[in-house]
């Protein structure tokens, strides 16, 4: 009979189940712990980034259900996860009860796995209940399934934190050798297939082990060779986030070589087939920050500028609606590389850039990026970005 970890990687290829790591329930749980790693702790957050969040869902609540009931719940979510993922559970939890749609299921689920990772599991297990009750009745029957699916992928990952012994001491991933070779054969199966959410699925199997086994040589080269050629089948801009992401595996591990020689990859794919501003800018800010850390800290500084420079000759061609979430990336790196007065700046740029557009719908979808993108970066903003902030909130109004 197959075991609980290679049963959980062939539903994920057949397609009948979908967990983030979907290797096995020490996969799971590790990759949970390691994209959450600096956010296991209750905290509140600082009374400025607070005031950002409660703006920005204040802001929120002014728009009209009707037609807009979709765009609010997703803006709701994005609050609410950002204070889950920064620690802050109490405010998510004073808010969650205010969200209009299905999606307040997801929260709870996600607080459910937040108090799952710190071992409190009678609140882990009061926010499962009230995430499985969502599920049970997630509202308009004509998108019913994906909903319930969203919120119970991340109950399977509760299951597999609270299996753990002490979920707060997760262990990697342990895949025995057969495992690795079943978990090799259907990724392969499933490229040549050719279905690309299928392979996009398998990407992420393939990007979770190789962070997990970046210290053994012969199944971090086994999964570099398994991303490149499910690569080869997917779009220009996945290839780009996907070597970006061995890049950073690289450089945690302290293999500096080997993550700028995939920036430079990176690099030389947008050249050699080069994608719009809007697309190119956000994985070239990454590549910028991934450049510094990795010890190149001039060349860093330059290409972030160079970046700058060519936001400001393309801009035009960018539609409005997408001005401000282009810039934030390089707002972000600018922050990466320790330029604060330069990412402050970036930040004005990308507000007043995303007011160009005179529908508050829009206005109000940039002003909750660009504050979620200070929280998550923990950078106050100045005094003036402050009162402009403030200022375009105030005005929000019809149309929306």
């Amino acid at each position: 009979m197959m075991n609980l970890r290679l049963s959980s990687l062939a539903l994920l290829f057949l397609g009948l189940a979908w967990t983030p790591s979907c290797l096995s329930t020490e996969a799971i749980a590790q990759a949970d712990s390691h994209n959450h790693s600096k956010q296991t702790e209750q905290t509140r957050l600082a009374p400025e980034f607070r005031k950002l969040l409660t703006d920005s869902l204040t802001a929120t609540a002014q728009m009209p259900l009707n037609p807009h009931i979709k765009t609010r719940g997703r803006l709701e979510e994005s609050i609410l996860r950002t204070a889950i993922d920064m620690g802050d559970l109490p405010f998510a939890i004073d808010h969650v009860d205010r969200m209009v749609n299905w999606r307040s299921g997801i929260i709870e689920a996600e607080l459910a796995l937040a108090y799952a990772r710190q071992g409190l599991t009678e609140q882990a297990e009061e926010h499962r209940i009230r995430a499985a009750r969502v599920a049970a009745n997630p509202g308009d029957h004509t998108e019913q399934s994906w909903r319930v699916d969203r919120i119970e992928n991340r109950l399977v990952q509760l299951e597999a934190i609270l299996s753990q012994e002490n979920p707060q001491e997760v262990t990697a991933a342990v895949l025995s050798d057969e495992e690795f070779v079943a978990f090799t054969e259907n990724v392969k199966a499933v490229i040549e297939a050719g279905d690309l959410d299928q392979i996009q699925a398998a990407l992420f199997g393939c990007v979770s082990l190789h962070s997990d086994y970046y210290q053994n040589e012969d199944r971090r080269q086994q999964c570099q060779e398994l991303i490149r050629l499910a690569n080869s089948r997917i779009p220009l801009q996945l290839q780009a986030k996907h070597l970006l992401q061995i890049a950073e595996h690289a450089q945690e591990n302290q293999d500096l070589a080997a993550a700028l020689s995939f920036l430079d990859e990176v690099l030389e794919l947008l050249t050699m087939a080069p994608l719009d501003i809007r697309n190119a800018l956000p994985l070239q800010a990454s590549a910028v920050s991934l450049r510094f850390r990795a010890g190149q800290k001039e060349k860093a500084k330059r290409e972030a500028d160079a970046l700058r420079e060519a936001y400001r000759n393309h801009y035009h061609l960018i539609a409005d609606i997408f001005l401000c979430e282009t810039l934030l990336p390089l707002a972000e790196a600018y922050l990466n590389i320790g330029e604060k007065v330069l990412a402050d700046e970036i930040y004005q740029q990308a507000l007043q850039d995303g007011l160009h557009n005179p529908n508050s719908r829009p206005q109000l979808e940039d002003i909750t990026l660009l504050s979620l993108s200070l929280v998550r970066q923990g950078h106050q903003p100045s005094e003036e970005l402050t009162v402009q902030l403030e200022a375009a909130i105030e005005a929000l109004d019809q149309p929306w």
